[in-house]
């Protein structure tokens, strides 16, 4: 094998471990300094690999987030206008994750400036 075809299938193994221990950090963080609050799905963006892209917003501390996440195609999200909790970290409030499987309850209006420090039920987070 060349030199110049082993630096490059080793610079691309660095570079798909280097996206793996991102991930991992990304994941870590939201656990351990992990706030909850309510994501408005935006858009759809098809990516014919992965499945579907959605464009989602979310409220922290009065500031507008943004997020992207793709999810099977399968998946039925209610785009746009669809309501679903955000996990992020109050460390790092970019660093989030549309939560699609949990959809904000009706009874639920709106989420504290702050988010919820716990995943929110109906019954703890409607008496904030």
């Amino acid at each position: 094998m060349s030199k110049v075809k082993s630096i490059f299938i080793l610079s691309f193994w660095l570079l798909i471990l280097s996206l793996i221990v991102y991930k991992l950090y990304e994941s870590s963080d939201r656990k351990r300094n992990s706030r909850y609050t309510i994501g408005y799905t935006l858009k759809r963006g098809s990516t014919a690999r992965f499945g579907l892209k959605v464009k989602y917003e979310y409220f922290y501390n009065n500031q507008r987030f943004e997020g992207f996440q793709t999810y099977g195609d399968n998946d039925n999200l209610i785009i746009p206008k669809g309501r679903y909790f955000v996990v992020f970290s109050s460390k790092n409030p970019q660093n989030s994750e549309l939560l699609i499987y949990d959809i904000v309850p009706d009874s639920i209006i709106d989420a504290p400036v702050m988010g919820w420090n716990f995943f929110p039920s109906s019954d703890k987070a409607v008496n904030r």
